[in-house]
């Protein structure tokens, strides 16, 4: 039986200790990945036609994705809590996917902007001989600066 101390630093970590990782494991892993970029390129040469392609490459990414999420990531032994946020990563792409989505099916609305040659545009009006164009001096610009435009 162990005795309980009230002393801070006598603590036990021992449920803290990390998963060995095996430098086979790291080069297994690797030349999966090379395999399957070979297997990639390969495939992209077949004529599946669109959809097919586009069905193949994206299979073999999520595989090459999940090799290196379970491996390169230590989710595969990391603890349920760890392996249900790299789930929900995933998760969250297609829940932006559907966002875009419903973002490209709307319709392109004009906005109308400044026409140079219409004179009823707000910034096109003509404002000649109005009295913010006379002419003053500089020490009468400054002065007006200093005391205000009362």
């Amino acid at each position: 039986m162990s005795e309980l101390t009230l002393d801070p630093h006598n603590d036990s970590h021992d449920e803290h200790n990390h998963h060995v990782h095996p430098v086979s494991s790291y080069l297994k892993t690797l030349g999966a990945l090379f395999v399957l970029m070979v297997i990639t390129v390969w495939a992209a040469q077949i004529p599946l036609g669109s959809w097919g392609n586009n069905l193949v490459a994206m299979g073999i990414a999520t595989t090459k994705a999940t090799l290196v999420v379970l491996y390169f990531m230590h989710v595969r032994y990391g603890t349920s809590l760890v392996k249900l946020w790299a789930i929900l990563g995933f998760l969250w792409v297609p829940l932006l996917g559907f966002t875009l989505a419903d973002y490209a099916t709307r319709q392109y609305e004009m906005v109308p902007t400044w026409n140079a040659n219409d004179k009823g545009s707000a910034l096109a009006r003509d404002r000649s001989g109005t009295v913010g164009d006379s002419k003053k001096s500089m020490e009468e610009q400054t002065e007006a600066n200093v005391r205000g435009r009362f």
